[in-house]
């Protein structure tokens, strides 16, 4: 198990894999709110 603690590729790879969790949230959040925002246009235009 020390042999992978000190390997630096594994590291990088953990480190990757967790920065993908926030940003995959980041991505989600921002479709959601850019088609919340098309629909509510939407919905103003046809009033």
């Amino acid at each position: 198990m020390s042999v992978l603690a000190r390997d630096v590729r594994v590291n990088t790879l953990a480190l990757m894999a967790m920065a993908l969790i926030p940003l995959a949230g980041l991505v989600g959040g921002r479709i959601d709110i850019t088609r919340g925002l098309h629909h509510e246009a939407a919905t103003a235009t046809c009033l």
